[in-house]
Formats: structure tokens, C-alpha cells, sequence
């Protein structure tokens, strides 16, 4: 085999390597749009839970006391609006912490097609660079590795960015609900 063809075997084999290296990194930030959305659904049913849970203590002591007190129709009547009045509190008091996991969430997967596109592109300028290197025949291995070596410096650490950003944007717990 000539010397030419095995520098284009190992120029070929770090392109495949790269595509693989930018297919991980894609799905890695598929998975974890798909965690920062799988968070906010969770949390977000957890908090109606605890809603559903605090209305029905509430009704319940509600008509304890009703029992106790023999209260009125209009003194029960009341009673509820405090309720609702408390309960409309409590649920205004969460809302600005949904809307930020809302926009968490949103965010997250907005920055994932950013940086997927953006590894796309990277990958095609790869791809370019290793046509143009392919259409230089008579090159040897050490003229041509450090071109290759240098395509691949610029996208490696957009990979890794990429990887560390999702691991990181993981949204903090809300407070518990009063």
C-alpha cells in the first residue's frame, strides 16, 4: 500500500472519529433538553399535588370547624372565600417560580438547536478542509497533520462547552409552598 493511501486512511478515520465525537455531543444535549423539560412536567405536577393536597386539609378543617362552631350558612360562606382568597395567594405566590422553570426549560432547548446547529456547521467546515486536503495528493502525513490537528482544536472545545453547559443548567429547586 503506498505511503499516500495510508495517510488518507488516517485522515479518514479522524473524520470518523469526529462525526462520531459531534453525534455524542448532539445527543447529549437532546438528553438533556429532554431532562430540563422531564424536571419542569415533575415539579410542576408535584406542586399541583401539594395544591390538591392543601385544598382538600383545608376543606377538611373547614367543616371540622363548621362542626365544632355550628356555624352559619353566611359564616360558611366566608369561610370559603378565605379559602380561595388563600389558595389564589399561594398559587400567585408559585406562579413566577413556574414561569422561570418554563423559561428554563425553554432556554435549554433553545440553546441545544443553537449549539447543534453550530456543531453542524463545524463539522462541515471539517468536512470541506478534509476535501480540500484529499484534492492535495502528493502532501505528506506531516504537512497535513497539523491542519488537521488545528480543524480539530476548533471544534473540540465547543463539544466539551456543549457538554458542560447541559450538565450545569440544571434548574434549582422552588421553594416549598407555604
Amino acid at each position: 500500500m503506498a505511503r499516500s493511501e495510508r495517510h488518507w486512511r488516517k485522515i479518514e478515520a479522524h473524520l470518523t472519529q469526529w462525526a462520531a465525537d459531534l453525534d455524542r455531543a448532539r445527543l447529549g444535549a437532546e438528553a438533556e433538553i429532554t431532562k430540563a423539560q422531564t424536571q419542569y412536567y415533575q415539579r410542576l405536577a408535584a406542586l399541583r399535588a401539594d395544591i390538591e393536597q392543601s385544598l382538600k386539609r383545608w376543606d377538611a378543617d373547614l367543616k371540622a370547624l363548621k362542626h365544632e362552631a355550628g356555624t352559619t350558612a353566611d359564616e360558611v360562606a366566608h369561610g370559603i372565600e378565605d379559602l380561595r382568597s388563600r389558595l389564589r395567594s399561594e398559587l400567585s405566590a408559585w406562579q413566577p417560580e413556574l414561569d422561570r422553570i418554563k423559561r428554563t426549560a425553554l432556554d435549554a432547548k433553545a440553546d441545544a438547536r443553537r449549539l447543534a446547529e453550530d456543531l453542524r456547521e463545524r463539522g462541515k467546515v471539517a468536512t470541506k478542509r478534509m476535501s480540500a486536503l484529499k484534492q492535495t495528493a502528493g502532501e505528506s502525513w506531516d504537512e497535513i497533520k497539523p491542519a488537521i490537528e488545528r480543524a480539530w482544536a476548533e471544534l473540540r472545545p465547543a463539544l466539551q462547552n456543549a457538554v458542560t453547559k447541559f450538565k450545569e443548567s440544571r434548574p434549582p429547586e422552588p421553594p416549598a409552598p407555604s
